[in-house]
């Protein structure tokens, strides 16, 4: 039994760093761990399929993960929590959930879905549930008679009506959410620019904002999941640049903050508020925000998007300058919809030009382009609480004092060393994600 362990133990731990593949497979897959499909190491039957969700707020992104790679992914327009409008209700949001499942289902390669995670953008408390701030969004605010539901039943339901998954058995999928801003650290550090960074930095500028802690290779939640939301930091609109182009919405005409505040940062610098700037750029056509967002992203060599940008990012960095003195981030990794280059220079210079702070201008970089980067780091976390901890219990243990030692380095970097850490401290992505753990 300890040769089988011993064995199974270098071939997952070849695998995962890449070395001698073809050699070392054998032996999970012979185990049903892993197979190979179309000529690449997949998880196989033993694992079952993963899927990732990013519930935005007018869409819904859905993947299929693998071994280190993506095997299908998708988008959804979808109204869950739209920057002007109702959210959406819980059977609303369960219809719009079973709509991204039915579309993954047909990429599923065993038809039997094992772990979900779910990347949701407002903080996730304690219990693993989204938070519901009396001003912040409504994350499933009941609507007429309807009543309120935590995520995680309405996950499992949407799963049922897509038939690839069953409600409450004990072979149901595990259910694991995530902040959204935590979910693109957590991709960055695995696969994109964040990779080897013991402490960094993530922001994420979309319909809100907030940031994405790492503090020696581990995800910061903080004692009620907020930390890093920094969306009410107060800022001063005297150092803002006045813009006098046509057909652009003042800073001072622009919607309060949701906490009826008028200098926080959310209230000028996330992507809703770069978009409601530029509402009229587009001579007063019919678009949604996340058109809008995308017509603003074809359009980079734009003068008056620039500078909206540059101003916006310039927020940004002034409220960001606390936090990242007290935080002294190696890194920090700027996500952005829409994306703008502008955006991220203004951020970098305000950051760096002048100020105490040890981080410098080369460390201020984008997040990975083109990626479905919260979706994919919502998969990660499922496989990292879903797959790995099967593996570590089927896997036969040795000595009590050893467990931990034997394990292979990518699962004992991604769980802490001892179950009474995580004990009643869901989600457990909190823990342990980095290669510092």
């Amino acid at each position: 039994m300890a040769v089988q362990r011993k064995r199974v133990v270098r071939a997952t731990d070849a695998i995962l760093r890449g070395e001698d593949p073809g050699r070392a497979a054998g032996v999970l897959i012979d185990a049903k761990w892993l197979e190979r499909r179309n000529g690449n190491l997949a998880f196989g039957p033993a694992c079952g399929d993963i899927v990732g969700l990013s519930v935005n707020r007018e869409s819904l992104e859905w993947v299929v993960a693998g071994v280190g790679e993506l095997l299908a992914a998708g988008q959804l327009d979808a109204d869950v929590l739209p920057i002007r409008g109702e959210p959406a209700s819980p059977s609303e949001l369960q219809q719009h959930l079973t709509s991204a499942f039915a579309a993954a289902a047909p990429h599923l390669p065993h038809g039997r879905v094992a772990g979900v995670g779910i990347a949701w953008p407002a903080p996730i408390a304690p219990n693993g549930e989204p938070r519901d701030y009396p001003f912040h969004h409504a994350g499933l605010r009941s609507r007429q008679t309807e009543p309120s539901l935590p995520l995680t039943p309405i996950v499992r339901r949407a799963l049922a009506a897509a038939k690839i998954g069953d409600e409450e058995t004990e072979t149901a999928p595990d259910i694991a959410v995530i902040n959204d801003a935590d979910a693109d650290m957590l991709f960055e550090m695995r696969y994109g620019v964040a990779r080897g960074a013991a402490n960094a930095m993530g922001l994420k500028i979309c319909g809100g904002l907030g940031t994405a802690l790492v503090h020696d290779g581990r995800l910061v939640r903080g004692g009620s999941g907020a930390a890093g939301e920094i969306e009410h930091i107060r800022v001063r609109l005297s150092e803002a640049e006045n813009l006098t182009w046509e057909k652009l919405v003042a800073l001072e005409d622009l919607p309060p903050c949701p906490c009826t505040g008028r200098e926080c940062v959310g209230r000028f610098a996330t992507g809703g508020a770069i978009i409601d700037q530029l509402a009229n750029y587009f001579d007063g056509e019919e678009l949604t925000p996340n058109e809008r967002g995308r017509r603003i992203e074809a359009e980079p060599m734009s003068p008056v998007i620039s500078d909206v940008c540059g101003r916006a990012g310039g927020l940004l960095g002034q409220a960001l300058l606390g936090p990242v003195l007290a935080f002294d981030p190696e890194l920090l990794v700027v996500t952005s919809f829409p994306h703008s280059d502008a955006l991220v220079d203004a951020i970098r210079t305000k950051l760096t030009k002048g100020t105490a702070v040890y981080l410098k201008g080369e460390k201020i970089v984008a997040g990975t382009p083109d990626r479905p980067t919260s979706a994919i780091g919502a998969a990660q976390l499922a496989i990292e609480q879903s797959v790995v901890p099967r593996i570590d219990r089927e896997v036969p243990y040795g000595r009590p004092s050893t467990q931990r030692r034997d394990l292979p380095a990518w699962l004992r970097q991604r769980i802490p060393a001892a179950v009474e850490d995580v004990h009643d401290h869901a989600p457990d992505y909190g823990t342990a994600v980095g290669p510092g753990a």
